[in-house]
């Protein structure tokens, strides 16, 4: 497919994008985006990074950018479990109470 006025080649976009991989791109049109440049990474680590990336579709960056906003997002799951309220739950009891009602594990 020609773009307008002759101007190089269009190329059809996918017509199944993954759910991360629609809002990542939402994420990126509707936010303020910074740039970030990471200095002395290890080559097996670029190397890995880039299988992963190819292993899912997706570019070096896009797969940096996916895993370095879940990695934040953790974060932020410490500090609410930080201000969550201590309760006093005996975890045994609740293996013990799960295991009890599922029964005996048959064998295999």
């Amino acid at each position: 497919m020609t773009a307008p006025g002759g101007a190089g080649v269009l190329h059809a976009r996918p017509t199944c994008f993954s759910s991360a991989w629609t809002h990542l791109l939402a994420d990126c049109f509707h936010m303020d985006m910074k740039t970030l440049y990471i200095r002395n990474v290890p080559e097996d680590v670029a190397e890995r990074l880039s299988r992963l990336a190819s292993q899912e579709g997706l570019s070096v960056n896009a797969f940096v950018v996916r895993e370095l906003s879940a990695a934040s997002r953790r974060a932020d799951n410490r500090a609410l479990l930080a201000n969550a309220p201590t309760i006093d739950v005996n975890m045994q009891e609740i293996v013990d109470l799960i295991r009890e009602a599922r029964g005996p594990i048959p064998p295999r």
